[in-house]
């Protein structure tokens, strides 16, 4: 797969106007913004993108609120390659 990874919020949503992105996974915490506000952000540029949250503190979120962020579904922190890669496998597959 040919991947892309930016350094902040607003380099992430430059890159979502430039390229189409079908999978987009995304930190919930972040310095310049939270990961939620950016899905929702993501998701109104790009509907029809789906987007996993990634984080080590994925029990902090309520899933309900990941949901209605915008999130398809969510990665806890930390994960096998092995995990990693067949979510990635059945999100561009299908």
């Amino acid at each position: 797969y040919e991947t892309y990874a930016a350094p902040d919020a607003q380099s992430a949503l430059e890159l979502i106007e430039e390229k189409d992105l079908r999978f987009i996974i995304l930190d919930l915490i972040m310095p310049d913004i939270d990961g939620t506000e950016l899905c929702e952000q993501i998701k109104n540029k790009s509907p029809e993108a789906v987007v996993y949250a990634f984080s080590g503190y994925i029990t902090l979120y309520d899933p309900d609120k990941l949901k209605q962020a915008g999130f398809d579904g969510f990665i806890p922190k930390p994960v096998r390659i092995e995990r990693l890669q067949q979510i990635i496998d059945t999100v561009v597959d299908s």
